[in-house]
């Protein structure tokens, strides 16, 4: 029962201390409109993930102090990951949401006085989604920032220990249709992801660049304009990294993060 499913979540889920590094994988329980309404309930903050921010669609109204203050946790993440912006894909501002909206893309990033929270507007609206690769992330950034901004302090706070904690999630809805497509004509053509990534490592040194990706997924037979298209998209969406085994009701892609099916 949905209702009641949703009710046990309110009860538990601050009391589970792996919350800001897991709670991701409670969300393929749930549709996005029951999501939403979680969030509405126990607020922005609480529903952020601190330790996987990848991929997830963001809409922030800057009106809303809570959701001004996910922005500028972003924004710090991101200083301090990728300098420079390059881990916000698809950010659009609309400055005066009214009725109809008119959200246009940053000339030039995400404004770099917006690392200041008193810089920040107050009114507007944003759309941005957060994506960096393994080789950038930085753990222990993460859990202060969970820490200080979240209130999440009983985080473990050593490297090792936060690895062993987490398991690296994304969600199908979450993720690009191009990856998606990708990874089900992958899922049909190989015994396990493991196996794909070795057999399109071409140069057989544990990485996938982008033209040893689109060559030999094409020559298995993806071949059609539109479908390599969507190879060399997927291939941006996923960081290079070694190579990964699948395990329960998830798969696991290269870069060790589990898909929920």
């Amino acid at each position: 029962d949905r209702k009641l499913r949703a009710e046990a979540f309110v009860s538990f889920c601050l009391r589970c201390v792996d919350w800001p590094m897991n709670g991701k994988m409670c969300r393929p329980k749930f549709t996005e409109a029951d999501w939403l309404e979680l969030r509405s309930k126990l607020g922005c903050v609480v529903f952020f993930h601190f330790f996987q921010p990848e991929s997830v669609p963001l809409h922030l109204d800057l009106s809303v102090p809570e959701q001004k203050r996910i922005l500028h946790t972003l924004i710090r993440l991101g200083t301090t990951e990728n300098p420079g912006g390059g881990n916000f894909k698809g950010a659009k501002f609309d400055k005066n949401p009214g009725l109809t909206p008119n959200l246009e893309p940053f000339t030039s990033g995400i404004p770099l006085s917006w690392e200041a929270f008193d810089a920040m507007p107050s009114v507007g609206v944003i759309e941005l989604t957060y994506r960096c690769s393994q080789e950038d992330v930085r753990l222990r950034g993460r859990r202060k920032l969970a820490a200080s901004v979240g209130g999440w302090s009983a985080c473990p706070e050593d490297l090792p220990a936060i690895s062993s904690t987490m398991l690296w999630w994304s969600v199908l809805e979450d993720v690009s249709q191009d990856a998606v497509r990708v990874l089900a004509f992958l899922a049909r053509s190989f015994k396990d992801l493991e196996s794909a990534f070795a057999f399109c490592d071409v140069n057989k040194d544990g990485k996938l660049n982008h033209k040893e990706f689109v060559q030999t997924i094409t020559s298995l037979g993806f071949l059609k304009k539109e479908r390599k298209t969507a190879a060399e998209r997927a291939d941006r969406w996923v960081p290079p990294s070694s190579p990964g085994a699948g395990a329960g009701g998830a798969l696991k892609v290269p870069d060790g993060s589990a898909v929920a099916r």
